[in-house]
């Protein structure tokens, strides 16, 4: 298997895995209160299990030492990190996930902008005719309808920003910064905002035994592998690329929550099943050919 080929793959494992999150995270919030109590246990549990990887990997040292030497670039990654996920809870709390996914769709295509205009990437014809249409594809699934809310669209369309921006300093850094390292270091800094909100809002709880392993599954399965992987997969092929690849992330927690929460999908969400479907079969196939442009 060659690198192209191992980064599709780890792209690929790293959507399965927050499609998992994503479905621990919502069985678990139905028991829950207060929106910032959830990701301060899924954060704990990704920064303990990141800690614990860069242990294994003997990395340790390279952690500190990528702390010392690019701390700036760490500090700037941590602390939009965790704007743009903080944001994304207040998105969702106040427009519910169906928006809130739809508008958090757009990070893909500033990812895209981004990869472009810093990084260098480029797309072929028929790769960005498959691009388009699995944009098209995701946001018809991540999109019900509803009531629009122009606080909370506000915040997902400010997470979306923040975290496509983090997305290309991470692999504009990524040969530097190893992905276990940077991993622990991006999750080190979003456990510490979460703490310092929950801990002004005065909502520090401890939630039952059953919630708690949820929520720790979700950290396990999200915020640590899943990223973890992303991180992986940067090394070996393009953002751009990573990117359009996981705005298939729609249809996997969409198959995640029929099976596991026996949630069934809408014909909207089926026919946008179908269009990421074949969006990507384009993407794949379609890779490298008709001349490489700018997306």
């Amino acid at each position: 298997m060659d690198n192209k080929a191992k980064g599709y793959a780890l792209t690929f494992a790293s959507s399965a895995f927050i499609g998992f999150s994503f479905v621990a995270n919502a069985a678990a919030v139905r028991e829950i209160a207060s929106p910032v109590i959830g990701p301060l246990y899924v954060f704990l549990a990704a920064f303990i299990a990141s800690l614990l990887l860069v242990a294994m990997r003997k990395e340790t040292g390279h952690m500190i030492g990528s702390m010392k030497k690019y701390r700036k670039t760490v500090v700037i990654i941590g602390l939009l990190n965790a704007v743009g996920s903080i944001s994304l809870f207040f998105a969702l709390d106040a427009i519910g996930p169906s928006l809130t996914g739809f508008f958090a769709r757009f990070s893909t295509i500033f990812i895209v902008i981004l990869s472009v205009l810093f990084l260098g990437e480029r797309l072929g014809k028929i790769e960005i005719i498959g691009a388009i249409i699995i944009l098209i594809g995701s946001m018809s699934i991540s999109y019900s309808g509803g009531p629009t809310v122009a606080e909370g669209m506000a915040f997902a369309l400010l997470s979306a920003i923040m975290l496509a921006i983090v997305q290309t300093l991470s692999k504009k850094y990524i040969e530097e910064i190893r992905p276990a390292s940077l991993n622990a270091l991006r999750t080190l800094f979003l456990f510490l905002s979460v703490l310092v909100m929950v801990s002004v809002t005065g909502n520090l709880y401890v939630p039952s035994p059953a919630t708690v392993a949820l929520l720790f599954t979700a950290g396990l399965s999200g915020a640590f592998l899943s990223a973890y992987l992303r991180y992986r997969a940067m090394e070996l092929i393009d953002l751009s690329k990573i990117a359009l690849i996981r705005a298939m992330d729609p249809l996997v927690i969409g198959t995640y929550s029929f099976f596991l929460l026996g949630e069934m999908l809408s014909t909207t969400e089926l026919i946008g099943s179908f269009i990421v479907f074949a969006g990507l079969m384009i993407f794949m196939f379609g890779n490298g050919k008709s001349g490489a442009i700018a997306a």
